[in-house]
């Protein structure tokens, strides 16, 4: 009022609580010189970020502004004898009293609303949602907010699956791509948000926010964190299994830093996150354990570290002293002393935690220094099964107990499936009659099944990863639950997926990760020395391994041409290798990826806009590949799909429940409502 303009603005409701939230208005005197200092002082308390520098109660203020109007008056009235003003000063000064007078008039409208801690602003929350004809990721690490509160950073993705990044700034309404961020992966800001550090194609980049081109910091094959810290160093996870690593924001050579103890049956650091001080930092310490995953401490130049807390993911420094962290699905602030280093008290319970989804040991949240909290709106509904025919229509539901059913495979005739089946209190693997409809749960290892499972050639065995040592080894088991699970192949490394059995049941196809080449295809035989060896290794991502049913041909997927295709070459011996798909492939964790059909004839594939594709293929000395053709679209909510061995059926794990698209969720006054354990 004193200047004719809002010290806040927004063109949403949303864009102005950010703006008040995380902007500051310029100083008074910059657009009215005359203002008095005591003025400036008196707007300068009401619109204070940190409620302590507020004033804490209308009396206080009022007093102030009648103090400053009399007082003015008394200055107005030396002034008319005084030095001549100037005509500008003149006319503008009488709008200054009459400000002070309506400020006095709103004090008790607004110190009950902004100015002490008895009414605190309550929650405020709000969504964001990608560009038209783009699909948002949901995946923990795929955003995050800027450390000023002001940007939101995300992944998009068109219909044929392309991704890149898109900034959206929190007061306006349109976000915005960043060129040269395609395929993008786990984006973190600098600590001035001006600047994104980003994984793409094999590498560490970053590029300025302000526009130009990504620069390349360093190597980095398979990425699982990173930090950037005031002092220009940025802490990395390179690879899914493995050590922290430090490199210069600047680029050059990257540095090991701390690595897991294989005596503790340590086998990964991931996502790491600075604290204030710049110089400590906070990790994931893998793999799980019963209290969850361990929060370790760390600190640039030295290679101690220590056990902080337990969590369900990383954690997240959040001002103006705790650690957000996520226990049995709550959200907790857990209070913690910067300075100190200590957890100084028990954990509040802010609320229900985001779903994560994507790597393990990860969290859904992000947060800026000014408190601005955002997390993707992830859901995990329970599915229903349900059999389709090669066309896609639907045949029937198969009765299932209530629950989310993953990773799923079919064999045999009648036909049987194996899914994996989550639900709130319990997680198992059930043997599925598609048949008749009835189910048994499968004996186990006394551990979590990983994503992994596959049958025998002859169906009376199967294959499936536990971490019951700690690493996800290989177990092999019989359908008999009197008998105990064999160890196939134990390794320290922390994945080994199983995908495939060779038809002479010689050999285990799987894939595992290495710092230096990213992820890999190993075949490993179940005689002799079971010592694995390569099936198909470079400096790109390889995964999967199928085998064609005369054994002599395998498919795999790499990202090579930075994007997940499907190849296939000679088996065992590399040779006459062919790309098979040329609009990319889903996620091996969506579906089971590759089918070859039973009698050879045709590889099935699932595109990442829910294509199902049928390839030709004429197996023999050398491998034909013929025309391809849909065979349908991706039923809405599908969560896995697996093909029959002859390809003329699919059994379907559908979510329940009208999908919603995916969105990310800004939290503003986040620590309001909480409510102590």
């Amino acid at each position: 009022m004193a200047t004719g303009r809002r010290p806040f603005e927004g063109a949403s409701q949303a864009s102005l609580i950010t703006s008040i939230m995380s902007s500051t208005p310029p100083p008074l005197p910059s657009l009215a010189p005359l203002t008095p200092p005591a003025l400036e002082r008196i707007v300068r308390q009401c619109l204070a970020k940190d409620p302590d520098e507020r004033w804490q109660n209308a009396g206080d203020l009022g007093r102030e502004l009648k103090w400053l109007a009399t007082g003015s008056q008394d200055i107005t009235a030396a002034g008319a004898t005084g030095t001549p003003e100037t005509r500008h000063g003149s006319s503008r000064w009488p709008w200054l009293v009459a400000g002070i007078a309506v400020l006095a008039a709103l004090a008790a409208f607004v110190i009950p609303r902004f100015g002490g801690k008895e009414l605190p602003a309550p929650p405020m929350r709000f969504a964001v949602t990608a560009p038209a004809g783009l699909l948002l990721s949901d995946s923990a690490n795929a955003s995050a907010i800027s450390p000023d509160g002001r940007w939101l950073v995300f992944t998009a993705a068109d219909s044929s699956g392309r991704s890149s990044l898109w900034l959206r700034e929190l007061a306006g309404l349109t976000a915005r791509p960043l060129a040269g961020t395609e395929n993008a992966l786990i984006p973190f800001w600098s600590p001035d948000s001006r600047r994104l550090g980003f994984f793409s194609d094999g590498r560490m980049k970053k590029v300025a926010i302000a526009g130009g081109s990504p620069e390349v910091i360093c190597a980095v094959p398979d990425p699982r964190g990173a930090c950037w810290g005031p002092g220009g160093d940025i802490i990395f996870s390179p690879s899914a299994a493995g050590a922290l690593w430090r490199v210069s924001a600047d680029g050059g050579e990257a540095v090991e830093i701390l690595r897991p103890d294989a005596a503790r049956k340590e086998t990964a650091f991931r996502f790491p996150e600075f604290l204030p001080d710049g110089r400590h930092f906070t990790f994931v310490v893998l793999p799980v354990r019963q209290n969850g995953y361990e929060i370790h401490l760390g600190s640039l130049g030295s290679t101690e570290r220590t056990l902080l807390t337990n969590s369900d993911g990383a954690v997240l420094y959040a001002p103006p002293g705790y650690l957000l962290l996520s226990r049995n699905g709550r959200l907790l602030a857990q209070p913690f002393d910067a300075r100190s280093l200590k957890l100084t008290g028990k954990p509040i319970t802010v609320g229900e935690a985001p779903i994560v989804k994507g790597y393990d040991g990860a969290s859904a949240l992000s947060i800026s220094s000014s408190g601005v909290l955002s997390h993707p709106n992830g859901v995990l509904s329970n599915t229903v099964l349900v059999l389709l025919d090669r066309s896609g229509r639907r045949l029937a539901t198969v009765p299932a107990a209530v629950g989310r059913y993953v990773e799923m495979a079919v064999a045999g005739r009648p036909a049987r499936a194996v899914s994996r089946r989550i639900a709130p209190t319990e997680m198992e693997m059930l043997l599925l009659d598609l048949a008749r409809g009835t189910s048994i749960r499968l004996p186990a290892a006394p551990s979590n099944f990983l994503l992994s499972f596959v049958w025998s050639p002859d169906g009376r065995q199967y294959a499936f990863g536990s971490n019951t040592n700690g690493p996800q080894d290989i177990f092999v088991r019989t359908l008999d639950p009197a008998t105990e699970p064999e160890l196939a192949f134990g390794s320290d490394n922390i994945f080994k997926n199983v995908h495939d059995w060779t038809p002479d049941g010689k050999y285990l196809l799987f894939e595992q990760p290495d710092p230096e080449t990213g992820w890999d295809v190993w075949m490993v035989p179940l005689e002799g020395e079971r010592r694995p060896v390569p099936v198909a290794r470079s400096r790109a991502n390889e995964g999967g391994g199928w085998i064609s049913p005369d054994g002599r041909w395998v498919a795999y997927r790499s990202d090579e041409s930075g994007r997940d295709q499907i190849y296939a070459q000679a088996f065992p011996v590399a040779a006459g290798r062919q790309q098979l798909t040329t609009n990319g492939v889903v996620p091996f964790s969506s579906t089971s990826s590759v089918s070859w059909s039973a009698d050879g004839s045709e590889v099935l594939v699932q595109e990442p806009d829910g294509t199902v594709r049928a390839i030709d293929v004429r197996l023999g000395d050398s491998l034909q590949v013929g025309a391809s053709r849909v065979l349908f679209q991706s039923p809405p909510g599908l969560v896995y799909l697996a093909p029959s061995e002859d390809h003329q059926r699919f059994l379907a794990s559908i979510a329940v429940g009208q999908a919603e698209p995916p969105s990310l969720s800004v939290v503003l006054n986040w620590m309001q409502g909480t409510e102590a354990p």
